[in-house]
């Protein structure tokens, strides 16, 4: 990124949207933690930890994206190829939950692919040019 370079509304808005995205699915994860299964209950504090780390991965990525890294733009669009990937593959999964659930799912990563359309086109992408 050009030191000099102003960030375009394109970048701001897709930081934002991944903010949005990010503080939902805390929100829509905090609602359907009672919906686990029981017998999870033993791994209480492992599951945690893991939840802590799915949010703080995509905010320090969030944060650098907003500071114009590449790098960080990249692993976003990497993480987001995967999500939509798992999605697809548990489908059925995914939509045998709560409706609430599964429409979570698809708003999210809507809010995520739209983000990152955002910054991949111009002039989003010149941000983050060399």
């Amino acid at each position: 990124m050009n030191a000099l370079a102003q960030r375009p509304i394109q970048v701001t808005r897709a930081v934002q949207l991944l903010w949005i995205s990010l503080i939902l699915g805390c929100v829509a994860t905090a609602l359907e933690w009672d919906l686990l299964d029981p017998e999870l209950g033993e791994f209480a504090s492992w599951m945690w930890g893991a939840a802590a780390v799915t949010v703080a991965i995509p905010a320090v990525l969030i944060v650098f994206i907003a500071r114009g890294h590449n790098w960080a733009r990249i692993l976003m669009l990497v993480l987001t190829l995967g999500s939509v990937a798992l999605t697809i593959s548990w489908y059925e999964d995914v939509f045998t939950e709560p409706w609430w659930s599964g429409a979570t799912t698809v708003i999210l990563t809507a809010l995520d692919v739209v983000a990152l359309y955002w910054l991949y086109t111009n002039p989003g992408r010149r941000y983050f040019s060399p």
